[in-house]
C-alpha cells in the first residue's frame, strides 16, 4: 500500500484518507502498555526497535493524521506512529455502503519507504469510539483495523470520527447521487402505430426522460416522458434509428444516457386483386379493383401496363383496351410502413362481339318503303361509318349511319318474296357477324279513269278514251288496254299521258252497252278490270220512203240525187224536184244505193242519207 501524502489518497486502491482532527493531546503508553497522562510531546520512536525485545517503549506519539504525517512531533524524533482512516468507496451513491477501517502508520523518514503500516506488536489493544453524521454505521466500538459499514441517508458531506482519550481522527465522505445505470439495447419491431422501447435501470430511480430517434427518413423527439421500463412512442414510421434515451435524473439518480438502434419493419402486407384476369373488348374501359390484408394498410397502389399498345391504366387503376392481345397490369404498394409484393392481373383484350338486327318487311311496288338493317356492338352500342353487304339478288355495300344502321329502299324491287341476307365482314375492333331478313313486293294496283259515254248515232268512228295510272298516281306510258263492247275487242296503248283511245268502228246500232275495260298487268302491276257505260243514241234522221209527206226532206233527197246522177228524167222528160217522194224517186234512190253498195231498199234510211250528205 502506498499513501500519497499531501491528499490523503491511497494510490493503487479505493481508499481516500481523509483530514483527520489533531485535538493537540498526547497518549503516552508504558513499556506495559499503561496509559500516562500528560500534555508532553514524547520522543521520538528511534528506540522502538531496540526496545521491542524487552518490551519497553518508553516513547512514541499518536495523534497525528494523514495530511500532515510528515511533520515531527518534536526535533527528537525520527520516527512516529499516525492514525490514518480508509473509506471504499469514496465519495459513494446514497443508495450504497462504504467500509470504513482505522490503521496506524509509522513514518521514518530516513528510511527509503517512508510510510509502513504498523503491526501494532508493541501496543496495547486499542478501542476507537466512534461518530458519524449523515449516516449510519453498524459499529459504535472498534479496535483498529476492523471494518465498520456506513450507510449515508443524505446528500453532501459526511464523515465518522475515531476518538480516544481527548484525541480524534475523522475521515469525511462524499455522497453522491446515484447512477441509473441505464441502458438500451438494439431492438426490432413492427410497426403499429404505437411503438414501445425497452430500456433498463436501476428500479428505484424516477423522473423523466426524453428519447431522440434519428432515422435514414424520419427523425422524432419526445420528451418528458415518464421513467419506464418500457416507453411509449406512438406512431413512429418504418425505418432504422439511433435512438437517445436522456435521463434527466431525480433527487437520488444522476442524469445519463443511452444509445441503441430501434428497427422499425414495415408490416408484411397483401394486394388482392378482385380480379386476377379480365377480358374485355377494344375500346371498353375498366376498373382494376383490389383489396389490402390487414385491411387498414395505408398507401398508393401504382399501376403499370407491361403492353401499354394493348391496355394501359393511370393511376386510378382505369384501364382502356386499345388493340388485340394481351398485357400484364402490375400492382404495386407504395407505403412508408406497410410492404407487399407486387400482384398482377393479366388482361386479355378481343374483338367486339357485333349482331345485326333486320325485321321482315312486306311493302307494294312503287311505295317508298325500306329493308332497315341496325349493327350493334356486344353492349347494344350502335357502329357507326363501317360498311355492311346487303344480297337482295345482287350484292350492295352501304355505310352505316350515326344509329348504326343501313336503309335499303324496297319499293322499286320486282314484286315477289326475297331472302335478304346482311353481312359485315368485321375489322380491326369488331367481329363479323350476318343475319338474313324476309322481304316480300307485293305488285302494285294501278288505276283505269273511264267514264261513261254517250255516242251519236251517226259517228261513223266513235272514239272512246280512258287514263291509267299506277298507285302513286302517275300516269303510265305504252301500256296496253283493251276494251270489249257488244261482242268486239278494241285495243289500244297508253300515250306519255297515260291516255288509251278506242276507236269503236264497229259499234253501229243504237242502245245501251257495258264496255269492259282491261289493263292484263305486268311483274309489277297486277291485272285491273273495270266496266262503264256506253250509249249509241238513236240516230236524228228518220228514214224517208215512198209517199213521204215530209216535202222539204223529199226536195233535199231529189237535189242529192240529181247532184249524184240519179233522179234526171224519165222517158225523156225532166223530172221535178217536186217534194212527192213517188216512184221515180224511190227508183233513183234504189240506183244510188246500188252505185254506193248499200242495201238496195229504195228507202233513204241514215246511212244513205249520209251518203248522199243529206240532213233534216
Amino acid at each position: 500500500m502506498e499513501l500519497l501524502g499531501d491528499n490523503g489518497i491511497v494510490s493503487n486502491s479505493k481508499f481516500i484518507a481523509n483530514t483527520a482532527k489533531n485535538l493537540g493531546g498526547a497518549i503516552h503508553l508504558d513499556s506495559e502498555g499503561s496509559k500516562i497522562n500528560n500534555n508532553i510531546f514524547l520522543n521520538n520512536i528511534n528506540t522502538i526497535s531496540s526496545q521491542v525485545s524487552s518490551n519497553n517503549i518508553d516513547c512514541n506519539w499518536w495523534g497525528n493524521n494523514a495530511s500532515n504525517y510528515a511533520d515531527k512531533p518534536n526535533e527528537y524524533c525520527d520516527n512516529w506512529l499516525f492514525l490514518n482512516a480508509t473509506a471504499d468507496p469514496n465519495p459513494m451513491e446514497l443508495i450504497s455502503t462504504s467500509e470504513i477501517s482505522f490503521k496506524l502508520y509509522l513514518y521514518n523518514e530516513t528510511a527509503e519507504e517512508k510510510i509502513t503500516e504498523y503491526d501494532h506488536t508493541l501496543l496495547p489493544a486499542i478501542n476507537l469510539t466512534l461518530s458519524s453524521t449523515k449516516g449510519t454505521i453498524d459499529k459504535e466500538n472498534i479496535g483498529l483495523d476492523e471494518i465498520i459499514t456506513y450507510t449515508p441517508n443524505a446528500l453532501g458531506s459526511g464523515s465518522v470520527t475515531a476518538m480516544i482519550e481527548n484525541v480524534e481522527q475523522t475521515i469525511e465522505l462524499e455522497i453522491i447521487r446515484q447512477n441509473p445505470d441505464l441502458s438500451f439495447e438494439d431492438q426490432e419491431t413492427t410497426y403499429n402505430k404505437s411503438a414501445t422501447i425497452n430500456i433498463q435501470y436501476k428500479e428505484e430511480a424516477t423522473g423523466k426522460v426524453n428519447v431522440k430517434l434519428e432515422g435514414e427518413q424520419f427523425n422524432y423527439t419526445l420528451r418528458d416522458l415518464e421513467l419506464n421500463t418500457v416507453l411509449s412512442l406512438g406512431d413512429i414510421n418504418s425505418d432504422t434509428y439511433t435512438v437517445t434515451v436522456e435521463y434527466l435524473g431525480d433527487e437520488n439518480y444522476i442524469e445519463a444516457n443511452a444509445t441503441g438502434t430501434l428497427t422499425v419493419k414495415k408490416i408484411q402486407t397483401e394486394i388482392i386483386p378482385t380480379k386476377d384476369t379480365i377480358n374485355i373488348n377494344i375500346g371498353d374501359t375498366s376498373n382494376i379493383g383490389y383489396s389490402l390484408d390487414p385491411e387498414d394498410a395505408v398507401g398508393d397502389i401504382v399501376f403499370t401496363s407491361s403492353n401499354e399498345s394493348v391496355a394501359t391504366v393511370d393511376s386510378t387503376g382505369a384501364m382502356n383496351a386499345m388493340a388485340i392481345g394481351t398485357a400484364t397490369i402490375t400492382l404495386a404498394l407504395s407505403s412508408i410502413n406497410y410492404e407487399a409484393p407486387n400482384a398482377t392481373v393479366t388482361v386479355t383484350v378481343s374483338k367486339k362481339d357485333t349482331k345485326i338486327t333486320a325485321a321482315s318487311v312486306t311493302t307494294t311496288y312503287n311505295v317508298a318503303k325500306n329493308l332497315v338493317k341496325t349493327l350493334k356492338d356486344n353492349k347494344g352500342k350502335p357502329i357507326s361509318g363501317v360498311q355492311v353487304t346487303v344480297n337482295l339478288g345482287s350484292n350492295k355495300k352501304y355505310t352505316t349511319d350515326k344509329n348504326g344502321q343501313v336503309k335499303v329502299a324496297i319499293g322499286k324491287l320486282v314484286p315477289k318474296t326475297y331472302t335478304a341476307k346482311i353481312s359485315f365482314a368485321g375489322n380491326s375492333v369488331y367481329e363479323a357477324s350476318s343475319a338474313t331478313a324476309k322481304v316480300v313486293v307485293k305488285k302494285a294496283t294501278p288505276k283505269i279513269t273511264a267514264k261513261a259515254k254517250t255516242f251519236k248515232f251517226e259517228d261513223k268512228t266513235k272514239k272512246y278514251t280512258i287514263t291509267l295510272k299506277d298507285n302513286k298516281n302517275k300516269v303510265m306510258k305504252n301500256k296496253k288496254v283493251t276494251l270489249k263492247v257488244h261482242g268486239k275487242t278494241y285495243t289500244a296503248k297508253t300515250n306519255s299521258k297515260g291516255v288509251a283511245t278506242f276507236k269503236l268502228t264497229k259499234l253501229t246500232k243504237k242502245g245501251k252497252f257495258t264496255a269492259a275495260i282491261t289493263y292484263a298487268g305486268d311483274k309489277y302491276y297486277k291485272k285491273l278490270n273495270k266496266k262503264v257505260k256506253i250509249i249509241v243514241k238513236a240516230p236524228a234522221w228518220k228514214t224517208v220512203a215512198r209517199g213521204s209527206k215530209d216535202k222539204a226532206t223529199v226536195k233535199k233527197i231529189q237535189r242529192a240525187l240529181k247532184n249524184n246522177g240519179y233522179y234526171l228524167s224519165y222517158k225523156g222528160r225532166y223530172l221535178k224536184v217536186d217534194g212527192i217522194f213517188g216512184v221515180h224517186t224511190e227508183r233513183g234512190v234504189k240506183q244510188f244505193q246500188k252505185s254506193r253498195k248499200l242495201k238496195v231498199t229504195g228507202k233513204v234510211d241514215y246511212t244513205t242519207a249520209k251518203k248522199l250528205k243529206v240532213t233534216k
